[in-house]
């Protein structure tokens, strides 16, 4: 009889403090869309106030998009490996950038469904291929001689120019060359074109204040 009593005064303590602890849980919950709350509202604020600017154009496309025009095009380029603690270990005329080691020519995700909700996929970057998000080893090429591409794998960074440079092997250094010219141009966006201005804030209320 003792033993039982035991075993059900320990019970009784275990449902105290499963019930305790779900409390708590809730409480944090409550806590978390509280905190929720009030930063989405701080948002709006933020959006009413000081809402972000709407470009017509903008530079940082433009950069970007002769980026990947050199991926597309294979604009002549000069890649330089480079080991750290030693320097410059090697250098030669290329084609385009270095591809991501790992990147795929078809997407190697798939479509998910679940009660947790659908996945999206990844999309194909522009100039055709799937990078990785996080690799250091590259493929890179080089022009060789007889002018043919070949293709070598490297884990030490690389650092691919699309101009010419004139690298020191004694200082390790590389410079732009004194008649260096691009070989894809970048569009300099004139700063009539950007016409910043406030983003439409027609759909934005009013915060009141608090949390509902």
């Amino acid at each position: 009889m003792k033993t039982a009593k035991k075993t059900s005064a320990l019970l009784l303590a275990a449902l105290a403090v499963l019930t305790l602890t779900a409390g708590s849980c809730g409480d944090e919950t409550d806590g978390d869309q509280q905190e929720k709350a009030y930063t989405e509202r701080a948002q709006k604020a933020y959006n009413v106030a000081q809402p972000p600017h709407q470009y017509d154009a903008s530079q940082a496309r433009e950069n970007l998009i002769a980026a990947h025009d050199a991926m597309a095009y294979g604009a002549n380029s000069w890649t330089v490996q480079y080991v750290e603690g030693v320097g410059i270990t090697f250098q030669c005329p290329s084609r385009g950038f270095p591809i991501p080691f790992g990147s795929e020519l078809t997407n190697p995700e798939k479509s998910v469904y679940s009660s947790w909700g659908n996945f999206t996929l990844p999309q194909m970057e522009p100039y055709g291929i799937y990078p990785p998000p996080d690799v250091p080893a590259t493929f890179a090429n080089c022009v060789l001689p007889s002018g043919q591409i070949g293709i070598f794998y490297s884990e030490p960074p690389l650092t691919t120019f699309l101009f010419d440079v004139t690298c020191d092997e004694t200082t390790k250094r590389c410079q732009v060359s004194a008649n260096a010219k691009a070989t894809v141009t970048v569009k300099k966006v004139d700063s009539a074109d950007v016409n910043a201005r406030p983003a439409d804030i027609s759909a934005t209320e009013e915060p009141t204040t608090g949390p509902s």
